[in-house]
């Protein structure tokens, strides 16, 4: 615990280092991904972005306790067991299968998924903690329609950079109405059990996630 202390020690004290960090890794990625010759190199570090990201997220973490703790790995598990679910049965989330882009998989699903999951209810919780007022179910609803929001960006450079494919090359309705129930119960339990985040930059990590995708979709046009 007091090596771990050091290590948040240290990213404290850099942050304006690590925020110009976590920039650039973005910047990289969305001029990476949208040049032909660079893009196959790129996809092969979508899974080291993620986890790096997750990782400096949580080192910026404040109060780490029992609660954060398993309320987080169970919105890793609880994501990634409706994805494993989703893909093998088709009733969550409508027909697809995940491609090779997102790394090392376990029943068919990327271990990263958990994690993305994780990251933005994360994320998103920390925003709306810090702007709304309104009690816990209506934190959990405004976390979750920001999370189909989100997701309708996610969608079109998830299906052309091979994170995941649907039947008929069709995204369904099903898709979003999922996305938002899950969205839905995580956040509600997410912040249940973790009412004051701090963190100085979540809300810089969602930002850069939202132009990353808002960009890979504006380029695909040029």
């Amino acid at each position: 615990m007091k090596y771990l202390n050091k290590i948040q020690v240290f990213f404290f004290e850099n942050i304006k280092t690590i925020q110009i960090v976590i920039v650039l890794m973005n910047l990289a990625g969305i001029f990476g991904l949208y040049i032909d010759v660079s893009a196959p190199i790129f996809k092969q570090l979508v899974p080291f972005n993620l986890i790096t990201t997750t990782i400096l997220l949580l080192f910026y973490h404040e109060k780490w306790n029992r609660q954060f703790i398993i309320s987080g790995l169970f919105v890793f598990l609880f994501g990634f067991f409706s994805e494993v679910i989703g893909v093998s049965t088709g009733k969550i989330f409508g027909i697809y299968h995940y491609g090779p882009t997102l790394g090392l998989k376990l029943f068919n699903v990327p271990l990263t998924i958990g994690l993305n999951w994780l990251l933005l209810i994360y994320c998103f919780s920390n925003l709306i903690n810090k702007f709304s007022k309104g009690n816990l179910f209506f934190k959990a609803i405004y976390s979750a329609i920001c999370m189909v929001i989100l997701d309708v960006l996610i969608e079109p450079v998830a299906i052309r950079l091979d994170f995941w494919q649907w039947k008929n090359n069709l995204i369904p309705i099903q898709n979003y109405i999922g996305w938002f129930i899950i969205s839905f119960l995580l956040s509600l339990i997410f912040i249940q059990y973790n009412p004051f985040i701090k963190n100085r930059i979540a809300l810089n990590i969602l930002v850069l996630q939202i132009i990353f995708f808002a960009s890979l979709n504006i380029f695909k046009f040029i």
